[in-house]
């Protein structure tokens, strides 16, 4: 897990996230707890949205947001302005696929705030509209891999305990039973899967 968190620890810190932020994160499976996680870490008071109730469960026991609501609830617009007092949020992960969220990233967003690119679409010809980010001052960040420095700052994270992430392998499979078990990963039925030989 060192490589994946490394990745979300560099995102966070090109984010520049601090202790007075409000976080939404989009998308609540593997990543986008690790950067719940270490948003918490920073101090700053971090809410999740996800299709899934029991990954907004999941990372509320796993301390990696402190709020959360599904993504397609009919209270979604009036949670985000009960959360943030009608402000938006300051800064938003993308951690899903789904076109969803860009529109979500876009509508709760506040004016000034930032958009952290952290996934890829499936159609990747969707994007961000120009006027909206200029007349809105927008930032949006795309962050991908990690650096030599965030490698060896996660690795220490895991090690010391400051980031504990054993609950985020949900299966561990033998290789022989690998074709049998990975459709979990693919109906979002497990968060990590591990395999041994």
């Amino acid at each position: 897990l060192t490589e994946p968190l490394a990745c979300c620890l560099r995102a966070v810190q090109r984010a520049q996230v601090s202790t007075s932020n409000l976080i939404l994160i989009c998308g609540l499976g593997s990543i986008g707890i690790m950067i719940g996680k270490l948003c918490i870490q920073k101090g700053a008071h971090t809410f999740g949205i996800d299709l899934l109730e029991d990954r907004i469960t999941t990372s509320k026991e796993m301390n990696a947001i402190q709020e959360g609501i599904v993504a397609n609830s009919n209270r979604l617009d009036e949670w985000v302005s009960d959360k943030t007092e009608g402000r938006g949020f300051d800064t938003i992960f993308l951690a899903s696929g789904s076109e969803k969220s860009l529109v979500d990233s876009l509508k709760y967003v506040r004016a000034g705030g930032k958009v952290v690119v952290f996934t890829s679409i499936f159609n990747d010809e969707k994007g961000f509209p120009n006027n909206e980010i200029y007349y809105r001052e927008l930032t949006v960040l795309g962050s991908y891999s990690p650096s030599p420095i965030c490698l060896k700052e996660s690795y220490q994270m895991i090690i010391t305990g400051k980031i504990k992430l054993k609950n985020l392998i949900t299966d561990i499979v033998k290789l022989n039973d690998l074709p049998k078990e990975i459709d979990k990963c693919f109906n979002n039925k497990s968060l990590k899967m591990m395999v041994e030989p």
